[in-house]
C-alpha cells in the first residue's frame, strides 16, 4: 500500500471512498488522484483552523469568567467584611461541586482575585492570551505597566508554550 493510502487511513477515510474515487476495486492500490490530494489538504486546514477558532473562543469565555470570579470576590470581601478564609471555603465548595474540574483550586482562586485588582478593566489582549500566559504576566510584573507590552503583543499563530516562554524570558530581562 502507498504512504498517502496509509496517511488516509490513520485519518478515517474509508477505503471504498478511496477505491471510488480513482474509479478502482482495487482499494488503496491505485494512486490517489492529485485532485484529492489537494481536497484533503484543504479540508485538513479548514477543519484545523475551526478547532483552533473554538480553542480561542473557549479560552476568551474562561478568561473572563476567571476575572468576573475575581470581580466577585473582591467585591464580596469589602461589602461583607470577609477575610482570606472565604477564598478557602469557595475553593474548596466549588470542587465539590464540580469534581473532576480544572481551575479551580485555593492558589487559583487566589489568582483570579489578583488577576482582577491587577486589571480593574479586562485588557482586550488578556482575553486572547491564555490563563497561564496572564498569570505569569500578573506574577512576574511588579506593576501592570511593566506587564502591558506584553499583552500588546499581536496574536501570532505560534504554540503557547514557546510564547508562554518568550515571555518568562522577557519578564525576566527586566
Amino acid at each position: 500500500m502507498g504512504q498517502w493510502f496509509k496517511r488516509f487511513k490513520q485519518h478515517g477515510i474509508l477505503l471504498k471512498e478511496i477505491a471510488t474515487i480513482n474509479n478502482c476495486n482495487n482499494y488503496g492500490e491505485e494512486q490517489i488522484t492529485n485532485e484529492y490530494k489537494v481536497f484533503f489538504t484543504e479540508i485538513k486546514e479548514k477543519i484545523y483552523k475551526a478547532q483552533y477558532e473554538a480553542m480561542k473562543q473557549v479560552n476568551v469565555t474562561l478568561i473572563r469568567l476567571y476575572w468576573d470570579i475575581g470581580k466577585s470576590i473582591v467585591e464580596k470581601q469589602q461589602i461583607h467584611k470577609w477575610g482570606k478564609s472565604v477564598v478557602e471555603s469557595l475553593a474548596a465548595d466549588l470542587q465539590n461541586e464540580f469534581p473532576g474540574m480544572n481551575g479551580l483550586s485555593n492558589r487559583n482562586m487566589w489568582r483570579m482575585r489578583r488577576f482582577y485588582t491587577e486589571y480593574q478593566k479586562l485588557p482586550p489582549m488578556a482575553a486572547e492570551i491564555s490563563w497561564s500566559n496572564n498569570i505569569i504576566i500578573v506574577e512576574k510584573c511588579k506593576d501592570l505597566l511593566q506587564g502591558e507590552p506584553y499583552l500588546k503583543l499581536p496574536s501570532p499563530p505560534i504554540c503557547w508554550r514557546r510564547l508562554s516562554g518568550n515571555i518568562m524570558l522577557l519578564i525576566s530581562k527586566i
